[in-house]
């Protein structure tokens, strides 16, 4: 997971604050889970990190090509932004 911290970093944010705590799903969860309820939550998203740490990897070793294309895109995107928008 030490390889993709910040694909673990962004997605864990994006769970926690983008699907947990959303209308929905806030609601049926609410804002108190208890001990319980906490030890539990986080237990699934540390797998659910892990695994996604790994496919990650796993990915990009199998298509470096494509993964440098996409980088490379997304930057002069993100640069274009920067600069123009």
């Amino acid at each position: 997971a030490g390889q993709e911290s910040l694909l673990v970093y962004g997605l864990h944010l994006f769970v926690i604050f983008g699907l947990l705590r959303s209308r929905y799903l806030g609601k049926t969860f609410g804002l108190e889970a208890g001990y319980a309820g906490c030890f539990a939550l986080s237990a699934l998203l540390i797998i659910l990190m892990l695994w996604a740490a790994r496919s990650w990897h796993a990915f990009k070793r199998l298509h470096p090509v494509a993964i440098r294309r996409t980088q490379a895109v997304a930057l002069a995107a993100l640069a274009a932004v920067f600069l123009f928008g």
